[in-house]
């Protein structure tokens, strides 16, 4: 591992929601289902090509979600927040809590708008020699407003 480099480390939660929404999604005849792939969205935590479904565990912000509906292709978006959920007896529940989204190509094309109109009035900050590389994107803690040092 190269020096100053720190391997990203993941909860035993998170690890133990996506092995559980993976086998959710096998269950729903995804069998191409795999953990941690590149799709669409960025790195997903789940996600099924021949489904065009993308699972989301834990703490995940808004931009992944902003990015599938905005493609406009039909996807099916599935967030799994961390379970809390404990019976009377202390013990956890055994079940998986999921919120799905989904949407019309009509709201597609409005977010896809939207991203366009909030690009027009926030330019991106240029960096690097040419002026080539951008950096934020729509949703991005990392933006810089227009005139903002």
């Amino acid at each position: 591992m190269p020096k100053g480099k720190a391997r990203a480390r993941e909860s035993l939660e998170h690890m133990i929601l996506k092995r559980a929404a993976l086998l959710w999604m096998r269950s729903e005849y995804a069998a191409d289902a795999r953990e941690e792939v590149d799709c669409l969205v960025g790195r997903a935590d789940v996600f099924s090509p021949s489904a065009a479904w993308i699972a989301e565990c834990g703490k995940t912000g808004v931009s992944k979600l902003v990015t599938a509906v905005a493609s406009g292709e039909p996807i099916r978006f599935s967030l799994i927040p961390y379970q809390w959920a404990t019976w009377d007896d202390e013990t956890t529940a055994r079940r998986l809590i999921a919120v799905e989204f989904s949407w019309t190509p009509e709201f597609s094309q409005q977010v896809a708008q939207a991203a366009r109109d909030a690009d027009a009035r926030f330019p991106v900050e240029q960096t690097g020699p040419d002026a080539s590389t951008k950096v934020g994107t729509v949703g991005s803690a990392s933006r810089k407003h227009a005139g903002e040092a």
